[in-house]
């Protein structure tokens, strides 16, 4: 079991926090919301089930006293906390341009009228029923952009505080990797930690490439203008070196960064090259019952609390 007095606390607050976007979903939309909550799988799979599950071992591994040095006196430590407060500076302007990045296709919630969330709903609906994704896609972008569009400010609000916290708390992790790898080598317990939180982050980007692939019709075109995840990628590339540099041996980092490095390069080139096989995956997920949806979550789980303890039970 887990050791950590930090654990539990963070994981239930954490888990209750990631509940808010699903259950606005929910009440602005009624059950029509369940098919968006299903698929948004960054907001669904991977807060609720996944980044409890980082924010909890992260928790526990966060050395306060190095933190406290940090702040008091200026040294090679404060350079992690400079870096991190420019970061903090420059989000808010980054979060609010993707939130309004013109190239972004509005989910139906997002909108105040519900005479307009439905019909974008029932186009969406349509659109997937049908297979016809590309007349589909024209008419989404089309009744989005004419008519009544105002956007609900609660749920605008909602998910770019959201997304605030959410690229907040990766930033966190960016620059307290940093601090450790500045304060000196990262001993192989702290190192299981770090990966294991990195690994689960990292899980973010699959989720997002589905919500976005599910949201656009099945257009894998949105990549290439989506400048928040590139940076998000960077900064976890940079991480992930950073831990292969400092590191003691005996840690979990080859087991888990370098086979992710690898199956990343794979989707990559397959995005790359043959992305119409990525669209047959997606729309295989998709069109997956509920129950069995419900089924894999509960696997996760369990999956994800068992390596939480194992990763975080003291070494004999």
């Amino acid at each position: 079991m887990l050791k950590c007095s930090r654990f539990l606390p963070a994981l239930i607050a954490t888990f209750a926090y990631a509940c808010v976007v699903p259950i606005s979903i929910l009440l602005k939309m009624r059950s029509a919301g369940w098919r968006w909550v299903w698929n948004e799988t960054a907001f669904g799979f991977f807060m609720l089930l996944i980044f409890p599950f980082a924010v909890a071992v992260f928790s526990c591994v966060v050395d306060v006293d190095l933190v406290k040095r940090a702040f008091t006196r200026w040294s090679k430590l404060t350079i992690p906390l400079l870096i991190f407060a420019v970061m903090i500076f420059v989000l808010p302007r980054g979060v609010y341009l993707d939130m309004m990045d013109s190239n972004r296709v509005r989910q139906p919630f997002m909108f105040r009228g519900a005479d307009k969330m439905n019909e974008l709903n029932k186009i969406h609906i349509e659109g997937f029923r049908s297979k016809d994704f590309s007349k589909a896609a024209q008419d989404y972008r089309k009744a989005a952009t004419t008519g009544n569009t105002e956007l609900s400010a609660t749920m605008e609000t909602i998910f770019l505080v959201s997304n605030a916290l959410n690229v907040s708390f990766g930033i966190v992790v960016f620059c307290y990797i940093l601090l450790a790898a500045v304060a000196g080598k990262i001993g192989a317990d702290i190192c299981n930690h770090l990966v294991f939180v990195l690994m689960a982050m990292a899980v973010w980007f699959p989720s997002r490439a589905y919500a976005d692939w599910f949201i656009n019709l099945t257009d894998f075109s949105w990549i290439s203008t989506y400048a928040a995840a590139w940076v998000l990628v960077g900064l976890f590339v940079v991480a992930a070196v950073i831990l292969a540099l400092r590191m003691n041996e005996g840690s979990l980092y080859h087991r888990f960064v370098l086979p992710t490095g690898v199956l990343s390069a794979i989707l990559g080139a397959i995005a790359a090259l043959k992305p119409a096989w990525l669209g047959k995956g997606a729309m295989a997920v998709e069109g997956y019952d509920p129950i069995f949806r419900i089924a894999f979550a509960t696997i996760v789980v369990g999956l994800l609390y068992y390596i939480s303890s194992v990763v975080h039970r003291q070494q004999g």
